[in-house]
Order: structure tokens, then C-alpha cells, then sequence
């Protein structure tokens, strides 16, 4: 029964004072910190990022973008930083794998320290690529009839079907820019 007094709620039930102390006694279960991370010196630490479930350039990719692989490739780091940067990676692997046309990851990772080496460790399921649903290349005003924009449509890289990938996109848009501005189309 509730008597007008905003009481806390979890799930939708008041918290009265015999369910307060459980609910509290979960939450502190919860949000502990990792134990073997917090018994651990502030460091430096040599630090292994492995990553699985993607591979090829994907996978590289990864590993290019991701703050804690550069770090870690620089020399040992304090154990500060490397929970700083494993704490970001989410955003590091997201932005990793959209020039591929993933923009749906679910990522598992996890820091633990293995025989004196932090480990951090990245499970990825990329998710479906972004199929592209329609590509409709059209140049229009006084560069439609030129030959060298006619080839460009005629040649652009992305059509029903395709995976979008951002590197071919970026390579016809630059290359149609290129020709706009060596033709003296694009005027200031």
C-alpha cells in the first residue's frame, strides 16, 4: 500500500524498509569492481588485446582504431589507462567497423590480468551489413553530357545488393569532385 510518499521503486514495486536492505545488498553485488583488477599494482602493465570473431581486414581495422591496441603497442601501461581505454573501446570497435557496412555490433570484452599481463579481450558479432537498397547516380546542369562524368555514373562502384562499404563511395564521390573542379564547374 502506498500512502502518497514517493518511496524508491526497482520493477515497479515500492521499496519498503524489509525489501530495501536486499535490494541494496544486489545492487552492491552488481557494481563490485573486478577483484583480481582492483588487488593489482597502478602499474605499468604489459597489456595483450585480442580480438575474435571478425577477421581479415576487418579485423585489422580493429586493431588500427582501438586507443588500447596503440597504447599497448607503445609499451607497458599503468593499470589507470588501461581501464581508462578498455572502458572506450565499444566506441573505438563501432567506428572500426562501420567502413565495412556494420553499424549493429554486440560486443563482449573483458580486462583481466593473466600470468602478469592484462588481458583485454573484445568478442564481436558485427551484426548484418547495410545492403545498399537503391544507388541512383545522376549528374545534372551544365557537367551532365560531359564524357568524363558519364564514365564516373557509368562506373560508380556501389549498385542494388552491395554491401556499403564506405572506401569505394568515398573514392567515386572524390573522383566526381575532382573532375567538377579540374573542369571549372564548381565556381567559387
Amino acid at each position: 500500500m502506498h500512502h502518497g510518499c514517493k518511496s524508491p521503486r526497482i520493477g515497479g514495486r515500492y521499496l519498503t524498509p524489509g525489501r530495501l536492505a536486499p535490494a541494496l545488498a544486489a545492487l552492491a553485488l552488481s557494481s563490485t569492481a573486478t577483484p583480481v583488477l582492483a588487488q593489482l599494482s597502478p602499474g605499468p602493465h604489459t597489456v595483450r588485446v585480442e580480438v575474435e570473431g571478425v577477421e581479415g581486414p576487418v579485423a585489422a581495422n580493429i586493431q588500427t582504431v582501438l586507443a588500447i591496441a596503440r597504447a599497448a603497442d607503445t609499451g607497458a601501461l599503468t593499470l589507470d589507462r588501461a581501464v581508462r581505454l578498455h572502458r572506450t573501446a565499444d566506441v573505438d570497435i563501432e567506428t572500426a567497423l562501420e567502413p565495412f557496412g556494420y553499424y549493429r555490433p554486440r560486443i563482449r570484452k573483458s580486462l583481466r590480468e593473466v600470468g602478469g599481463t592484462l588481458v583485454a579481450r573484445y568478442a564481436i558479432d558485427p551484426g548484418p551489413a547495410v545492403i545498399v537498397a537503391r544507388s541512383d547516380v545522376q549528374v545534372t546542369g551544365d557537367g551532365a553530357d560531359d564524357p568524363a562524368f558519364r564514365r564516373l555514373v557509368d562506373e560508380f562502384p556501389l549498385t542494388r545488393g552491395d554491401t556499403l562499404l564506405h572506401l569505394p563511395y568515398t573514392h567515386a564521390k572524390l573522383a566526381m569532385l575532382t573532375v567538377a573542379a579540374d573542369s571549372g564547374y564548381l565556381v567559387a
